[in-house]
């Protein structure tokens, strides 16, 4: 398993990502079991579909970039990227989890929530998380790459 990535992809047309950048990233999934892509920042999110298109290219990790809002302000954009097949691996602030896990399938969703202050805390934010994620219901099979 490995994550790549292209963070000039951020200043290039499709164009140029499509000659210069998805030839590497096609050889580089050719030789791994598991693949994602570190996708950063707002100019890098053209992207993302022609990414997604890569043979074996898993998911994506969403880095939204300097000042700029958490996971929880991408939720319309990650739930089009899941609804593709993605996997996610996403940050999001604690009490930003719940927003996440109302809005996108648990299902090949890996959150990394930053701030959390003690043990006690994560294993309080594990539970809610489990709890808010079966209130939705069983995930429906094939999202996220049936994962």
């Amino acid at each position: 398993m490995y994550n790549i990535q292209s963070d000039c992809c951020c200043m290039i047309s499709p164009a140029m990502f499509e000659r210069f950048v998805v030839p590497e990233l096609e050889a580089q999934c050719a030789h791994l079991d598991d693949v994602t892509y570190h996708l950063d920042g707002p100019g890098a999110i053209k992207h993302w579909k022609r990414i997604m298109a890569v043979p074996n290219m898993g998911g994506i990790q969403w880095t939204p970039g300097a000042a700029q809002p958490d996971a929880a302000g991408w939720l319309p954009m990650l739930k089009e990227m899941q609804q593709a097949g993605a996997i996610l691996h996403l940050r999001a602030a604690p009490d930003h989890v719940e927003a996440i896990l109302r809005e996108l399938s648990p299902r090949g969703l890996l959150i990394a929530a930053d701030g959390v202050a003690s043990e006690e805390e994560a294993d309080d934010l594990l539970r809610k998380a489990a709890q808010w994620s079966s209130d939705r219901g069983r995930p429906q099979r094939g999202t996220a790459r049936g994962r």
